[in-house]
């Protein structure tokens, strides 16, 4: 190769560093392109193993929350059945006391009666007697 390139003339030379130029060319740029798409790909798997993991995170936490609100709501009725629970025990303890001062009322008012009874009977007596004890001395 060496014995052409000497024994041919400039332009002949030229046109083969041309040559070797384009060859060199066409080859760096098949090669940039080829790590260009490469890298490219690269870039896409990153970008979907990014969108792959943000997804299971949003999951994540979409789960999370959804487990919490249940929680919540869980502890929102357990508070209201108790505090519905706490008000039927107050009206059976107000009930209760309702009935013990009606039947407190009664028996007052039976005592009551029954002690006025009495008491009228003694002062039927005690009338009786002071009419006896005048009719006697009168008589």
């Amino acid at each position: 190769m060496l014995l052409y390139i000497l024994s041919s003339t400039y332009s002949e030379i030229l046109m083969f560093i041309l040559l070797l130029g384009m060859i060199f060319s066409t080859t760096l740029f098949i090669i940039m392109f080829k790590s260009y798409v490469k890298k490219n790909k690269e870039l896409k798997n990153l970008q979907q193993q990014f969108i792959g993991k943000v997804d299971s995170l949003r999951k994540e936490h979409s789960d999370n929350l959804n487990n919490i609100r249940k929680d919540s709501l869980k502890r929102e009725e357990d508070r209201n059945n108790q505090w519905i629970e706490s008000e039927r025990e107050l009206l059976n303890v107000l009930n209760g006391l309702s009935i013990f001062f009606d039947i407190s009322e009664k028996l007052s008012k039976v005592e009551s009666e029954k002690i006025i009874s009495m008491l009228l009977e003694i002062e039927n007596k005690i009338i009786n007697k002071i009419n006896s004890l005048t009719l006697s001395n009168n008589g």
